[in-house]
């Protein structure tokens, strides 16, 4: 069945994520966005009514494809709406979770080499994550922040990496000690 990741999404999707979608539809000229408002607004969307609209919208959009040609645009349009959907998601978690953000932008950046630039995101991604009591990201921005510190190869850096391995420890120990594997055990 084509489209049941869409249908899947749209199931998914909050309110604020249906606001910045329609945002994004009405600020753009493309017709594939004219078709995904109308999707998202649709009530009680069953998998067989989005096929229906897809086929019927697709065709309509491009009136002058065969049927091989129009199976195959419906599913470049699905998959278009999936990223476009996908996309609004992650702006929107990343826009509110900062510690995942820092991370990504470290991790896109790290082949450029700043040295400076990844420790202010590992660092930043380390004391958000410990305001927010999320353990996950404090692992990763201590991993970060331990890689850079190897990484300098100066001997206050190498003793700041060892420091903070007895905090990743610290932490490590913290995460599986409140693990629900370790509670029920």
């Amino acid at each position: 069945m084509i489209g049941q990741k869409l249908h899947d999404l749209l199931d998914v999707l909050s309110v604020s994520h249906v606001k910045l979608l329609d945002f994004k539809c009405m600020s753009s000229s493309d017709k594939r966005l004219v078709l995904l408002k109308k999707i998202i607004h649709e009530k009680d969307l069953t998998i067989e009514l989005l096929n229906d609209i897809l086929a019927l919208e697709v065709k309509k959009i491009w009136s002058n494809s065969n049927i091989k040609e129009h199976n195959l645009k419906i599913r470049r349009t699905v998959n278009y709406f999936v990223e476009q959907i996908e996309k609004v998601i992650l702006e929107s978690f990343l826009e509110k979770n900062s510690s995942a953000k820092n991370i990504l932008l470290a991790r896109a950046i790290e082949k450029s080499g700043n040295m400076n630039l990844l420790n202010r995101y590992y660092d930043k991604t380390y004391s958000t994550s410990v305001e927010e009591e999320d353990t996950f990201y404090q692992l990763m921005g201590l991993n970060g922040k331990i890689r850079m510190r190897y990484a300098s190869q100066s001997e206050k850096d190498l003793e700041d990496a060892l420091h903070l391995n007895e905090e990743f420890i610290k932490v490590l120990k913290y995460t599986n000690y409140n693990s629900p594997h370790f509670l029920d055990s």
